[in-house]
């Protein structure tokens, strides 16, 4: 059995992300691969913006990877916002980055939320929390390879920070971002 056996494809027409979301759900895909183009190329920042689209329309993991890539990732991003979407491109990354490469966990606490009464104060037991949860997933994550596993807790607009940040990685892995950071602590 070739791998070929492990993907399939299809030509749809219409608009793209609505379209991708639609057939993926339909197809009960376990995760939709999006190529970007190169570091610098006109068309990366749309690629990129297109694939957070698609993420948070098709509630699947969407992993984008560069035009030229012609083995494992060494490194990927994952976007965490502790959903069960983030845990899913979590999980569908894991195969994919190559033995003795890097993994790195971020969560983007949006700026609208340090503009609440007390933000401050919740921003710091926030981050906290989010560095334990992090932290203690990044050591259970240890234990299943040889993989370095780093967490990153930052705050700003979720798909710009992660747009910037996605730059220094090979494969950036992001589910459906959530609007709210603490809702679920």
């Amino acid at each position: 059995m070739g791998l070929s056996s492990f993907f399939s494809t299809a030509v749809e027409t219409g608009e793209l992300v609505s379209t991708a979301a639609d057939t993926a759900r339909v197809r009960k895909v376990e995760y939709v691969l999006v190529p970007l183009p190169g570091l610098g190329e006109p068309a990366r920042a749309g690629a990129e913006d297109a694939a957070l689209q698609l993420a948070e329309a098709a509630d699947l993991p969407v992993l984008a990877v560069p035009a030229g890539a012609d083995g494992l990732p060494r490194s990927a991003l994952v976007n965490m916002d502790l959903g069960e979407a983030s845990m899913r491109a979590l999980r569908a990354t894991l195969p994919l980055v190559a033995d003795g490469g890097s993994l790195t966990l971020a969560h983007v606490i949006p700026e609208a939320e340090s503009a609440l009464p007390h933000a401050q104060d919740w921003m710091e037991l926030g981050t906290m929390v989010l560095d334990n949860v992090l932290h203690r997933l990044r050591d259970t994550l240890r234990l299943a390879g040889n993989l370095e596993v780093r967490t990153k807790v930052l705050q700003g607009d979720p798909a710009e920070v992660l747009l910037e940040l996605g730059r220094d990685f090979d494969l950036t892995a992001v589910g459906a971002p959530k609007t709210r950071s603490f809702g679920r602590f």
